[in-house]
Formats: C-alpha cells, sequence, structure tokens
C-alpha cells in the first residue's frame, strides 16, 4: 500500500463531500457520514444551519473558503459534532459551494469531557474557598457575647 492508499482509507471513515448549487439544491454527496433523501428539495429550507449562512455562502468568491468548527449535527442517520468548511469552486462549467464535513465527534467529546472536569475543579476549589471563609467567621462571631 502506498501513502495516497492509507489517506484514501482513513480519510474515507470521517470526512463527508457535499456539493450544492447557488439556490442550495443538492448536485452531488459521498453519503460517508450520512445520506441525504433521494429528492432533499433546498437544502438551505431544510437545514437550519444552512439557512442561517446561505447569504455568506453566495458572497464567496471562487477559491475562497469559510469554515465553522464543532458544529453540533443531529439528524436522523447521524449524530455528532463536526468541523464545517465551505469552498466556492467551479462545477461542470457553473459556479457551486463545496460543502466539507469533518466527523471531529470523539476528540470533540473528549474534549468537552476535559472541560466539564476543569469547571467542575474550579466550582470545588470556589465552594473551599467560601466554606473557609464561613468557618472564619463562626469562630470569629461565637466569641461575642450578646447582651441579654
Amino acid at each position: 500500500m502506498k501513502l495516497q492508499d492509507f489517506k484514501s482509507k482513513f480519510l474515507r471513515s470521517w470526512v463527508q463531500f457535499v456539493l450544492i448549487n447557488e439556490k442550495g439544491h443538492l448536485l452531488e454527496t459521498c453519503n460517508t457520514l450520512f445520506s441525504f433523501p433521494d429528492s432533499p428539495g433546498n437544502l438551505f429550507d431544510e437545514i437550519p444551519f444552512l439557512e442561517s449562512i446561505s447569504e455568506l455562502l453566495a458572497d464567496l468568491k471562487p477559491g475562497e473558503e469559510i469554515s465553522f468548527p464543532c458544529i453540533n449535527v443531529d439528524l436522523s442517520d447521524f449524530s455528532g459534532f463536526c468541523d464545517y468548511v465551505f469552498y466556492k469552486i467551479n462545477y461542470d462549467g457553473k459556479t457551486a459551494t463545496l460543502w466539507i464535513l469533518m466527523n471531529f465527534t470523539d476528540h470533540y467529546k473528549n474534549l468537552m469531557g476535559l472541560q466539564q472536569q476543569r469547571n467542575e475543579s474550579v466550582i470545588q476549589k470556589e465552594l473551599l474557598e467560601v466554606e473557609k471563609k464561613m468557618l472564619f467567621w463562626q469562630e470569629r462571631c461565637s466569641g461575642i457575647k450578646t447582651k441579654g
């Protein structure tokens, strides 16, 4: 096996390529991560994220790209976290958008787990500081006698 063969083998399992025309209709996809229905209609109408960036995509010039990391994808046959990259390209003599989805679900779940642990340790530290201050003031106040 050559390096290109390994690259193709391993990238194939976590990267999906989707071609969309300027009106948001599916031209072609490799269905690596998920499949679109046979007649998906306008993807800008079907996928809210695409609708929200449709003007950005329309403004891209050929060769330009725009990327969005850590997009939560929740579809019928795929759920996870993907990085999205969009390129304006020439496809069959017409302008199209190449949408590349990179499945980083495991990476982002590990990262979120580490962030959660860090947040919990910060909260625990702050809680200990509050308890320490409470004990200090309880000891200080216990020596004060009230007039009776």
